[in-house]
Formats: C-alpha cells, sequence, structure tokens
C-alpha cells in the first residue's frame, strides 16, 4: 500500500501515475479489472429540476429503493425499483432492464431516465479510471484548493462527453467526476449539461476492489440526486481486456437521436386552436394572417419539423410569436429554432433568466425579442396571454380566445380519474385566474387535458 504521499510530490507525478496511484488506493488495476459486475440494494432519491417551479432549489423528489445489478461488462442495468415521490403517492413497482448494447438502449424503461441509469456504469470510479487509462490524449488542469483540501484534475473526452476527474492530493483517491456532455430530453434545452458524481463510505468488497456506497450528484451546479447502498455483492471474473473496456464505452456513450420523436399529426381543437398531441404537446394559435406557437417541446430536431409542417398547412401565413407557456423544460426545449428565425419568444417574466441561460449555451448570435409577461398581454387579433400568478402555477402563461370563449391554462389541469384531478392546487389557480381577470370563459383547454366545460373544474373542485 502507498505511503501518504506530500502535495508536492503528488504534484510531480504523471497523469499516468495519479491514475494508477488512485486505482491502486481502491484495490489496484487487477481487482478493478475483475469486477464484472456489483449487485447493489439500497435507496436513492432524484431531483425534478426540470419541473420545479425554482430548478436552483427546492426540487420536487422522487424516492427509489433499488434491489439491482450493475452488469460492467455488459453494459447492463437490471432489477427491481420501487419509486414513490412527487409524482406518486404510493410505491409503484417497476422492474428495470436496460442494455445499453443494444439498438434500444436509449428508450425509457422506468421512472428513470435512460441516462441516470447509463450514469451508474459509465461514472462508476473503478471503471472510469480504466477508462482514462486508455486514453491516447490526457489533459492536466490547474490545481485547485477547496477549503483546507488540494486536488489534481486530469480531464478527457470521448464522444460528446468531456470528463474531468479530481484526485485528492492526499492520499491521491479519485474524489469526484465531472462530466460535461448532451443529456435525455429533459434536459436538451441545456444544451451542455455539467454533472458532478461525489464520492463517500468506500467499503472492501470481497475481491479486493473498493466500492462507494454513497454517490451524490449536482447538475449545473444544482442539487439532483443522491444513493445510498446498504448492501453491495460483486461478481468477480477474468480481468476485462483494453479491447473490451472500449466497447463498453462506446456502449455508454450517449446517443442524442434517439431522443427524437416522429411529428404527430396536426389535430383541430376548435376555431382556429390546433394541437400537435403528444406527451409533451404544442398549440398552434391562428390569429388573422398571424400564426403563434403555444410551447416548443423535446427539442430542434422535432421542432425543424413543425416549424415545416405548419407552413405547409398554413400557406402565407407568419409566424410571429412562440408563447412558452410551461416553464418546464421539455416544453420549451425548442424554441432556440424560433429564436433563431427571429420570431419573439414570450415568457413569463420570472422565466427570462432562464431563457437567457439557454441562450447563452447554444451561442444563438441570432437577434431575436424576448418578452417576459408579468401583467395581461394582447397577442394577435385578440388573443390574450394572462400570467397565472398561483400557488403552484407561479410561471405559467394562459392563452385566452375571447371570441371562442376558450383559456388554454397550459399544465395546470390534468386528470388521475374521470372525476378526480391530478392537481387540484393547480385547477384551482386557474378559477382563480378566471375571477380575477373577469374572463368569459366557456371551456378550458390544458396540454393533458382535453377541451372540457369550466364547470367541470368548479364541480371537481367542490
Amino acid at each position: 500500500m502507498f505511503l501518504a504521499l506530500s502535495s508536492a510530490v503528488f504534484s510531480d507525478l504523471s497523469d499516468r501515475e495519479i491514475l494508477s496511484r488512485a486505482l491502486d488506493l481502491i484495490g489496484g488495476e487487477n481487482a478493478a479489472r475483475a469486477l464484472r459486475a456489483v449487485s447493489v440494494k439500497g435507496i436513492a432519491s432524484f431531483g425534478l429540476n426540470e419541473q420545479s417551479e425554482r430548478y436552483t432549489g427546492p426540487v420536487l423528489l422522487n424516492h427509489a429503493d433499488f434491489d439491482a445489478k450493475l452488469d460492467f461488462a455488459g453494459s447492463r442495468v437490471s432489477g427491481d425499483f420501487k419509486f414513490r415521490g412527487a409524482q406518486f403517492e404510493k410505491w409503484i413497482p417497476m422492474k428495470v432492464n436496460s442494455d445499453f448494447s443494444s439498438e434500444n438502449a436509449g428508450r425509457q424503461t422506468s421512472l428513470m431516465s435512460p441516462t441516470d441509469l447509463r450514469d451508474l456504469l459509465r461514472l462508476n470510479p473503478t471503471r472510469i479510471l480504466l477508462y482514462a487509462k486508455q486514453e491516447s490524449k490526457l489533459v492536466r488542469m490547474t490545481s485547485v484548493r477547496e477549503g483546507t483540501e488540494k486536488y489534481e484534475r486530469i480531464k478527457f473526452a470521448k464522444g460528446n462527453d468531456v470528463f474531468t476527474l479530481w484526485f485528492r492530493k492526499n492520499p491521491g483517491n479519485l474524489d469526484r467526476i465531472e462530466q460535461q456532455g448532451p443529456r435525455d430530453l429533459f434536459w436538451a434545452a441545456w444544451k451542455d449539461v455539467r454533472s458532478t458524481v461525489k464520492f463517500s463510505n468506500w467499503q472492501l468488497l470481497p475481491g479486493g476492489a473498493y466500492f462507494p456506497h454513497s454517490l451524490s450528484e449536482t447538475r449545473n451546479g444544482n442539487t439532483y440526486g443522491s444513493w445510498t447502498i446498504t448492501e453491495a455483492r460483486p461478481e468477480n471474473g477474468e480481468p476485462v481486456a483494453d479491447e473490451d473496456l472500449q466497447k463498453e464505452q462506446s456502449h455508454l456513450a450517449f446517443k442524442p437521436a434517439t431522443f427524437d420523436p416522429p411529428l404527430p399529426k396536426l389535430v383541430q381543437i376548435a376555431p382556429n386552436l390546433w394541437q400537435y398531441p403528444g406527451m409533451f404537446p404544442s398549440e398552434v394559435v391562428e390569429s388573422g394572417n398571424d400564426l403563434y406557437i403555444l410551447d416548443a417541446p423535446y427539442g430542434q430536431s422535432f421542432c425543424d419539423k413543425m416549424v415545416k409542417d405548419i407552413q405547409s398547412k398554413f400557406p402565407g401565413k407568419a409566424i410571429s410569436g412562440v408563447v412558452l407557456t410551461d416553464p418546464y423544460w421539455p416544453h420549451q426545449a425548442g424554441f432556440i429554432v424560433f429564436a433563431k428565425m427571429g420570431v419573439p419568444v414570450y415568457t413569463e417574466a420570472r422565466n427570462t433568466p432562464l431563457i437567457r441561460e439557454f441562450v447563452d449555451n447554444w451561442k444563438i448570435k441570432e437577434r431575436f425579442s424576448l418578452k417576459g409577461l408579468s401583467t395581461r398581454f394582447q397577442i394577435g387579433e385578440g388573443c390574450q396571454v394572462h400570467p397565472m400568478e398561483g400557488v403552484v402555477s407561479e410561471r405559467f402563461l394562459n392563452i385566452y380566445l375571447p371570441k371562442q370563449k376558450i383559456l388554454f391554462c397550459s399544465d395546470s389541469i390534468s386528470w388521475s380519474s374521470k372525476t378526480t384531478l391530478y392537481n387540484p392546487a393547480g385547477a384551482a389557480d386557474v378559477l382563480r385566474l378566471v375571477e380575477r381577470e373577469a374572463l368569459d370563459v366557456d371551456s378550458v383547454f390544458a396540454t393533458h387535458a382535453s377541451l372540457i366545460p369550466l364547470s367541470k373544474i368548479r364541480e371537481a373542485l367542490k
């Protein structure tokens, strides 16, 4: 075993010597290569930052109880998960079997996104150190100090991802992994996401490898999730060969194209109102010679297809604005398409700083108008945009069509059964808006609720 080295001596080590030292501290390279899989039990919490009113926190949380197998050699996560939290009143059991070596690796097979499950494999410290040792180009970054601790950092790129490994100068162990690159559709609006996973509570497994039992993750500097492992059982075998490590990395690389759904057929909801239905819908409002798009879901590829379809279906009419009614990221990730076209973008005033962050990340050079709305605003011929100003819907925008007496209330109304509202507080916010603004509304329409009489909402809230 290594003796603790002074900071000065550690700093003089080469990149590969630092990697070798970190591997020696967790059992050695042979033990790391022989660790083919680990069966783990434990609990986890992960944030729904993309669906939280304030993504910087506090955020909505889901919790998981898991009994799973992390198969590094097979690029697979499988096992039994139970989920409960912000979205679920009771524990929801679910079997997970995500094979990242297959063509369907990017499909969501659980209430955790595919990238979360993939990260359990590729951001495992024993594996990432082996991957790094194979890289021909390692970049040594400047040393940094945090409090009393000093760190050396080594960076390498693989496909769309850039990894930075942080090593404590004394004793030289791997402390955290930073990964920057694209994520799944929930985080697509950011372009590249900076994830940081920190490790602690290392325990020695049979076979000689050490394995962290506590992991915490931040994304773009904000708390995202944590994992606590209560039991870990290794499966050791023949040490993995270099060519197999390369295959593992290829399997675990993020594949953004997997998250590009086909464009659904445009459906008319009411006079001058259409919708592209789906998990994250988008609406088209026709007002004279102007068209207004409500929300820009999924990402740029999807919205590119949507723009072409709209232009073919409404010849001679201009897209005069995109209204981001829903602050949750998957509903607005494609607004970049409209910004690059010079189309004005409307959002709730408190959502404006977030949109500017997206713009900076995508390095948009085209000039476009970004309007943050805090009071009633008119678009087109009589169409009104109303900020919700609600208890649970503070950053939502509502669209009022006076001629049709229809209120589009974004994602504030949905149903858990035919007569039971999924989110009664959001529906109550809608009624308060109608009364506050004295709107003459016969029917309401929402992202995940079809056109229904307003009276049905009043009845459901009694």
